[in-house]
C-alpha cells in the first residue's frame, strides 16, 4: 500500500520522488493518516504530524490528496470526515492545516475549519549577511519553545522531515528555519525581528527570500476544534 500511497502523492502534487520517500522515511505512521480505497487502490489520502499546545494535542494534517480521476465525487469530504473521527478517538483537541491555494479556504471551511492565524507570503531581497551558525532539528525545537511557549510545538517527526531539505539556523538576534533553492531561500519560520530578514537571506548565499509575515486579512492556518476551549495566536512551521 505504501507503494501505491507515494504514487497517488507523486500524482497529485508533482512532487519527487526522493522527496516523497523522505516523508515516509522520517514522517509517516500509518496510525496517523487517512486512506480511502476503491478495490484496494487509493484515491485519496492524507497524513497527520503531532503539534502539542499546552496540555493539548493538535493533528497537523498534510498532503490532503485525492486522483485526479476521482475528483468532485466526494471522497475528499469523506476522507476529512474519516480523519476527524479517528482524531477525536485519538485524544486530539483539533486539526490544523494550511490551504495549498486560497479557493480551498472555503472548501476547508466547509468541513469545519476556521482561519486563526493570517500571514501573507513575501519576497525580501538579501542584505548584509548576519553570522549563522547551523544547528540541529533538536537544537532548534529546545530554542523555539524558550522563544514561543505559548505556541503550537512540533513534534520530532516533523522537524526529521524538514532536515531532509531544510536547515536550521541560530544569530545573535534570531532563530529561523529555512530551505535554499538556488538564489532563492525559502523561509519555514522566522523568528526575529523582521530587519533582520534581508542578513538572514544573504547569510545563506541568496539574492531572495520568501517568508509568511503576519497579515490582517489573508488566511494562513485554519484550525478545527473538536471541543470548546481556545485558540492559539500564532502558528508556523508549515510543511512544503
Amino acid at each position: 500500500m505504501i507503494t501505491k500511497l507515494k504514487a497517488l502523492w507523486m500524482r497529485a502534487f508533482g512532487d519527487s520522488r526522493e522527496s516523497v520517500d523522505a516523508f515516509f522515511e522520517t514522517a509517516y505512521d500509518s496510525a496517523h493518516s487517512a486512506v480511502l480505497c476503491l478495490e484496494n487502490q487509493p484515491v485519496s489520502a492524507l497524513y497527520w504530524l503531532d503539534y502539542r499546545w499546552g496540555n493539548e494535542k493538535l493533528a497537523y494534517i498534510y498532503a490532503v490528496a485525492t486522483d485526479e480521476a476521482f475528483r468532485g465525487q466526494g471522497y475528499g469530504r469523506k476522507l476529512m470526515n474519516t480523519a476527524h473521527e479517528t482524531l477525536q478517538k485519538q485524544g486530539y483537541a483539533g486539526a490544523v492545516l494550511v490551504p495549498a491555494q486560497t479557493h480551498l479556504v472555503s472548501w476547508y471551511e466547509k468541513q469545519g475549519y476556521r482561519t486563526f492565524y493570517f500571514g501573507k507570503k513575501q519576497e525580501i531581497s538579501a542584505g548584509v549577511p548576519l553570522e549563522i551558525s547551523q544547528i540541529s532539528g533538536e537544537e532548534y525545537q529546545n530554542l523555539r519553545k524558550k522563544i514561543k511557549p505559548a505556541a503550537p510545538q512540533p513534534g520530532k517527526e516533523l522537524y526529521d522531515y524538514f532536515a531532509t531539505y531544510g536547515g536550521f539556523y541560530q544569530a545573535e538576534k534570531c532563530l529561523f528555519a529555512a530551505a535554499l533553492q538556488g538564489e532563492t531561500v525559502y523561509f519555514q519560520e522566522f523568528l526575529g525581528t523582521q530587519e533582520l530578514l534581508p542578513g538572514a537571506v544573504a547569510s545563506l548565499g541568496a539574492q531572495r527570500g520568501i517568508v509568511t509575515l503576519p497579515d490582517e486579512k489573508t488566511p494562513f492556518a485554519m484550525l478545527y476544534r473538536f471541543r470548546n476551549g481556545p485558540v492559539p495566536d500564532y502558528f508556523s512551521f508549515p510543511l512544503d
